[in-house]
Order: structure tokens, then sequence, then C-alpha cells
């Protein structure tokens, strides 16, 4: 369309959630992939301190990075066959970690030598109770506990169907577990009393403690997030609609929110008071997110994952690697000279010449009916109507919400046709947004014609030194896209543990 240019000047919408998203994807542990020979990674830990991170990966690996410069500290060869599970202790100090054809392994971080060793056991769900004195392990119909050092089993406690997960409260009072009949258990350790059992129709994949060890969150095949409460035996839904089976739960330290993984790698953040859902974001495509693990500030969260296909390997989400380069210092220069430019154009568009071609083209866009997002919160208007003051702060909130990081023009979507797109309610259209994963209604005006469109459009090239700033602002912006390419390209050839940052 030949107005979409013109109109940019007024609708740069940006990254709508970018400036308030409560996670982004953050730098991700990376090492070379030669030969393509990792896989998948299904076991992630941070220390108690968060000063580093362990993984598990497909090729039998256990590799240790420093969790504030993502180094490679460590890589132990700890099996021939993937790492399924594994948990520190809470001194950092050892870990517990089960692998095929190894089995179940106790050795000391950086240590190629174990400690101790059960061979033949495999398991894929297991924790350390706080304390360090003892780990929980899964086998078949039961929950085996086997006390450190030794590993040696000597407490079990059964379920009716196949243990799914189980975790300690943060106490270590009390053990729970899920299995894949829909059976919650949990119990009094020391006592070996089960205190609390509830039953669900269908199959329970992850299970969760709140900090606070009253409650646990629940969640599996029937796609929801259940709070279930351990004395009052009270139970609520925090999540009802899940567009996938829940494989993985964590809260984060402080309660307040929920890590939800699930059968195709899509990564969830819940209010845990609420269930409102603050993010939704991608891992890889078709994985099963299969461990939560959160730094200790709660800070940054990651997943860890394991194939759910015939091609036993996730495929890369290439919206990951695009965020994984922006941390380059190429594309940071990029987006440097990207911001330089969108200062310019706000401090341009605070000028009093401007005011009245800008007061036209506001009240054109209120002719035209073309409606801010709902989500960008206000009404548009500000300080009211017919104030130059108030027709700025609109045209402001149009632009970027006042803030330069949120200009990107986002026009094909957001112009539409005059022509309803609706047959049950022709005065409204929908309008997507891409990238956004959301949509919203605004009015069709069906009154609006091309000539309103070309006027608007003429209206705005009328300001002259716009234009140019216009045109440098989509040249450095192409720089940078292009940056980022190339830096995708770079990130392709290794393996990513993606991680999450998360605002307090």
């Amino acid at each position: 369309m030949r107005f979409v240019s013109g109109l940019a000047l007024f609708l740069f919408l940006a990254n709508l959630a970018l400036a308030d998203e409560i996670a982004r994807v953050s730098r991700s542990f990376r090492l070379e992939n030669e030969g393509d020979r990792i896989s998948y990674c299904p076991a992630v830990a941070y220390s108690a301190d968060g000063a580093w991170f362990l993984a598990g990966l497909s090729t039998g690996e256990i590799l240790e990075f420093d969790a504030t410069t993502r180094e490679l500290r460590s890589r132990l060869a700890a099996s021939k066959g993937p790492v399924l599970a594994l948990a520190l202790t809470g001194d950092g100090k050892s870990l517990v970690a089960c692998a095929t054809r190894t089995g179940l392994v106790l050795q000391d971080v950086g240590s190629d030598r174990p400690r101790a060793s059960r061979k033949g056991v495999e398991t894929r769900y297991l924790a350390i109770r706080p304390g360090d004195g003892e780990v929980a392990t899964a086998r078949s119909c039961a929950i085996d506990i086997r006390p450190l050092p030794s590993l040696q089993a000597t407490v079990a406690f059964a379920f009716p169907g196949q243990v799914t997960g189980l975790a300690w409260s943060p106490d270590g009072r009390y053990l729970a577990g899920v299995d894949n009949l829909g059976n919650l258990r949990v119990w009094e350790r020391d006592k070996k009393k089960l205190v609390r059992y509830e039953e669900f129709p269908l199959a329970l994949y992850a299970v969760s403690f709140h900090p606070d060890g009253t409650r646990v969150a629940v969640g599996g095949m029937d796609k929801k997030v259940c709070e279930v409460e351990i004395a009052s035996k009270g139970s609520r839904i925090l999540s009802a609609s899940q567009p996938y089976f829940v494989t993985a739960l964590g809260y984060d330290p402080s309660g307040e929110r929920l890590a939800v993984g699930d059968e195709s790698c899509d990564v969830w953040l819940l209010s845990a008071s609420t269930g409102d859902i603050l993010y939704h974001g991608k891992h890889h495509h078709e994985c099963w997110l299969s461990q939560v693990a959160w730094t200790p500030d709660g800070t940054e969260m990651a997943f860890g994952c394991r194939p759910n296909t015939l091609a036993s390997r996730p495929a890369v989400h290439r919206p990951n690697l695009a965020a994984e380069a922006q941390f380059s210092p190429r594309v940071e220069g990029e987006h440097a000279r990207v911001m330089t430019v969108r200062e310019e154009i706000v401090v341009r568009l605070g000028q009093d010449d401007l005011r009245e071609a800008m007061q036209a083209a506001v009240g054109r866009l209120r002719a035209l009916r073309l409606a801010r997002p709902a989500n960008q919160g206000g009404n548009g208007g500000g300080k009211g109507e017919n104030d130059d003051d108030g027709t700025r702060d609109l045209l402001l909130q149009v632009l970027s919400s006042g803030d330069p990081e949120n200009l990107r023009p986002e026009l094909p979507a957001l112009v539409q046709d005059p022509a309803p797109s609706r047959e049950d309610d022709p005065s409204e259209t929908v309008v997507e947004f891409p990238d956004e994963h959301r949509t919203t209604t605004v009015p069709a005006a069906p009154a609006v014609r091309r000539e309103d469109l070309a006027a608007l459009d003429r209206d705005i090239r009328a300001f002259p030194e716009l234009a140019p700033l216009l045109a440098r602002e989509q040249e450095v912006v192409a720089d940078r896209e292009r940056a980022i390419e190339t830096g995708v390209e770079e990130l392709s050839g290794q393996w990513c543990i993606n991680t999450w940052n998360v605002q307090r």
C-alpha cells in the first residue's frame, strides 16, 4: 500500500510487551556442538549461591558453567548414555546424577571420580532432601529413600501407578510424588505417614512445593495447573486451560510466580496468587520440558528438556537464537545507532512548530478510527482531546508510549481495508499484531476511503524534518536486523541452553 510509508511516522508500534515484559530470553549457556552430537539436555540445576550452573546432556556429559560469565568451567564424562536426572547438595560441593548404563552416582562437582554408585538404577526423577542427608529416587511404582553417601535404598513409599514426579518441601519434612494414574501423595518423611492424598482424572507429570511448604502445585494430562493444600485439604485451579500436557513446574524462591513447562516445549510464567499468565515463550520445538531450575534470587530460570518425537531431537526455536544474538557487541552497537535516531525523532515530535500539523494528523487518526491496542493501557486521550499537550500525548502514545525503545513499524498488519471482516458483526474488524501472539478488535470504520488515507499520508509528509529521520531510522534498523541474522547463523553451530531473565 502506497500510503504506508507516510503513516509509519504515526504508527511506530514497537514490541509492545518489550519494555514491561516480565521475562525475556537471556544469554544462554553455550558450547560447540561438533558433529551435532548433543541433541537434548534433560537435567539442569543452579548452585545454592547462584554462582554456577550444571547441565546433564544427552551425550552423557555433565557440564559446569560460571553463571555470571557463562564460561564452561568443567566437562565431566559421566556416562556413555544420556544423563536422565541430577540434583545438587545444598552446600554445592556434590551432586547426585542418574544416567543410562552408569546408574546412580554421587560425586564431587568438578570430579570425574564417583564417591558412590548404584549400577542398574535408572530414574528420571530424583531430589536431594534439604539438609543433604538423603536422596529420593523414583522407581516404577515407588519412591526410594537413599541415605548419602551410600545410595543404598532403605525406605520405599508406594504408589498405585508409575511415579512421574517428586519433590521435597523446603524444610525437608514432607515428600510429595505423583503418578501416571493421576495420584498425588504427600508423606511426612520421618513418621512415614501419608498426610495428603488427592486423585485426579488423568495422569500427572509434575509436582512442585511452594517455598512456604504448605502446598504443592501439580499438573499433567488434563492440561490444568492445580494447587493443593497439605494441612487444610483444600485445593484450587491456577490454570484451567493450558494448551498441552503440563510436564514441569517450579515456584520461584519468593513463591509469587510459578514456572510451567509443557510437552510442546512452551514456557509459561503464572502468578502464583491469581493464575494470570505473566509470560509465554518457547524453549525448542517439540520437546518435553522435564525440569525447572531457578537462581536463588529468582531473577533467572532455566528448563531441562527431552525429545517427544520420533526424531529424538528437539528442533531449535529460531527466535530464541535471534534474542541471544542481540547480546553480541556487534548487535549492541547497531542497536545504539537505532536508539540515537529514535531519540532524535521523539525530540523533534516535542517541538512547538509541529503541533498544528500533529493535531490535524491525529484528528484524521481519530476519524479513521485506528485504535491503539488495548493492552497498552490508557484511553489515548491523556489531557483532553482539544488540548495541545493532550494531542501530543496521544500521538506519542500511538507512536511509542513516549519511549524510543518502543519505536518499530508494524504497518501491514495494522492498516486494514475498510471492508468488514466478520459476517456476524460488520461494525468490527480483528487486527493481528505479528510476534505478539495476540489480536485486538477495533471498529471497522466502513466510512474510511482510500482518499482519506491518502490525505492523511499528505499531512504526515508535510513534516519535512521528520522524513529524513524516518529514512535514517529504517536504514539503521535494517543494519541491526542484518547483524542479528549473522549472529543467528553463528549460533546455529552451537548448543544453547536457554535461560530467561525474570523481573522481581
